[in-house]
């Protein structure tokens, strides 16, 4: 599986870090954090392919990320490469980087040899959050490069479907990549995986088709939610309590499920009052950031409701939220009571 990536629209410092790699101009320290695993993995292997040669790559690698000390990281940082211009440290998971965690003394330390890197290694931080009010953040920042590597908007992705399946010698529409993109979590690995089960499910065929994501690839949480919305606007009471009976089956919260009918009703809400406006349907997935073709799903969705129809269900939502948070309805009891609210709307 080839993996293509076109970065185009992304955050500052994804920016920053691709024009250092382009012009070979790696700094000491980075930090890498947020929940998008793909990213900070595709970035930290392309550091090392740059900095590090194939023949000695492996004595140059050095992963620590169990019992973690300031004298480990110092101690690794300081011993010199193998055969080797550069070396490469990935720390990871550190726990330095949260407003309460680690030990303050052994952060301090390692706050302090930032300033004073050797010039043979590259020492990365590999994160799942960071506090930037933090000393060490900040140090990295001015010795180095801070990266934030959040879930990408639904538009990105479908871009970087259509390289991927592009690299590995396929086909797929825009139209299709957001069929997949809407079906599958946001994470990118997970929807770099459903590509793959496309590309061999599809074998010699070159174009993959609307049908072949609909057959093969797994149903997110996300998109479950999108059906369960569709079945409370088609007014079908049977369908909306199985596809709520499936989420719970899921061990998907209820907070979790109301917040997700209330922001597909927000996001109804915003797109009749555009269209209303006379704003194009290209324009206001432009301004939502999100796939034309859910847009035009949202559309087919905002035609079945009035504004009045549209607020009062928000407000039914909130309520129903709030009852629960107070303790007084039992969370699936209230969830079962909001959707006949609202398939009555």
């Amino acid at each position: 599986m080839k993996m293509a990536y076109d970065n185009k629209g992304m955050s500052t410092g994804i920016d920053i870090l691709k024009k250092q790699i382009k012009n070979n101009d790696i700094k000491p320290v980075y930090l890498f954090y947020g929940p998008e695993e793909y990213l900070k993995k595709y970035y930290v292997n392309a550091i090392e392919k740059l900095i590090l040669e194939k023949s000695t790559r492996d004595l140059n690698r050095i992963v620590i990320e169990d019992n973690i000390s300031a004298s480990m990281i110092i101690d690794n940082c300081e011993s010199y490469p193998v055969f080797s211009q550069k070396k490469m440290l990935l720390v990871k998971n550190s726990g330095y980087f949260k407003g309460s965690g680690g030990n303050k003394e052994e952060i301090e330390k390692v706050t302090e040899y930032l300033k004073n890197l050797p010039d043979y290694v590259c020492l990365i931080f590999y994160e799942s959050e960071a506090d930037k009010r933090l000393k060490i953040y900040k140090a990295i920042e001015s010795e180095g490069l801070v990266v934030e590597f959040p879930y990408q908007k639904p538009a990105d992705l479908v871009k970087w479907v259509v390289n991927v399946t592009k690299a590995n010698g396929k086909k797929i529409s825009m139209e299709t990549a957001s069929i997949l993109v809407e079906k599958s979590s946001e994470d990118m690995t997970e929807i770099l995986n459903e590509i793959n089960k496309l590309i061999v499910y599809t074998g010699e065929r070159d174009i993959i088709r609307d049908e072949d994501v609909m057959e093969v690839c797994n149903t997110s949480i996300k998109s479950r939610i999108f059906d369960l919305t569709d079945a409370i606007i088609e007014k079908d009471i049977v369908k909306t309590l199985r596809y709520l009976d499936d989420l719970i089956t899921l061990r998907e919260p209820i907070p979790v499920i109301i917040y997700m009918i209330a922001r597909q009703f927000r996001q109804i809400l915003e797109v009749k009052a555009n269209l209303s406006k006379g704003v194009p349907l290209k324009d206001v997935a432009a301004k939502l950031k999100i796939p034309p073709f859910i847009a035009g799903r949202i559309q087919k969705q905002a035609d079945r409701f009035s504004f009045e129809q549209l607020n009062q269900a928000i407000c039914d939502i909130f309520e129903c939220d709030l009852s629960i948070k107070t303790g007084k309805i039992r969370d699936k009891a209230a969830v079962e009571m909001l959707i006949s609210k609202l398939i009555e709307q």
